[in-house]
């Protein structure tokens, strides 16, 4: 994510952020969330190379990136086939491994570190997720159902499985974190 703007990394962070909470209180990343980062990627390299003149990445880090999104949509296909991972955390993490470039695996080792935490901290996680649940179903009632992202997950929260989105959202920031807060 070298010589993005400040400004855009937190954008991305924000949409990064919120795929995390629906995964923390439905069980889900949707779809739309991980296309629009994905998105938000071809439309920064694109900008970055018609406005700027410049590019983001020279094509070694997109390389890296790259093959590391490749490796994780990969390697997440068969954790996925045995039910060990969800498919919005396998497609996120691989998108976000675009994003970071170089800083990929800085980014996969620190979201392996938090979940690893998650899982041996799984009864303070449950807390977590009810004060979260309580905290959103209070206020899902002044949403609309057609603006919430997670489409009305209030009646829908589940405690089976571990939800990897947070983790994966603190393993982003930790790699882009030079260029948040430069």
């Amino acid at each position: 994510m070298i010589g993005i703007c400040p400004v855009v990394a937190w954008f991305v962070v924000a949409f990064v952020g919120m795929a995390a909470g629906c995964d923390l209180f439905c069980r889900r990343i949707p779809n739309r969330m991980i296309l629009l980062v994905l998105l938000l990627w071809i439309a920064a390299l694109l900008w970055a190379g018609a406005i700027k003149g410049v590019a983001i990445w020279n094509a070694a880090q997109i390389a890296v990136g790259g093959g590391w999104a490749l490796g994780v949509l990969c390697g997440g296909y068969v954790l996925f086939c045995k039910r060990l991972v969800g498919a919005g955390d396998v497609k996120l993490a691989s998108v976000l491994c675009l994003w970071a470039g170089n800083e990929a695996a800085l980014f996969i080792f620190a979201t392996s570190i938090m979940g690893g935490i998650f899982v041996l901290q799984l009864s303070l996680l449950r807390q977590v997720e009810t004060v979260f649940f309580n905290l959103v179903s209070r206020t899902a009632l002044l949403v609309p159902q057609r603006w919430r992202i997670c489409g009305g997950a209030a009646s829908k929260f589940e405690k089976d499985g571990i939800p990897y989105g947070p983790a994966i959202a603190f393993g982003f920031i930790v790699s882009v974190a030079k260029i948040l807060f430069a």
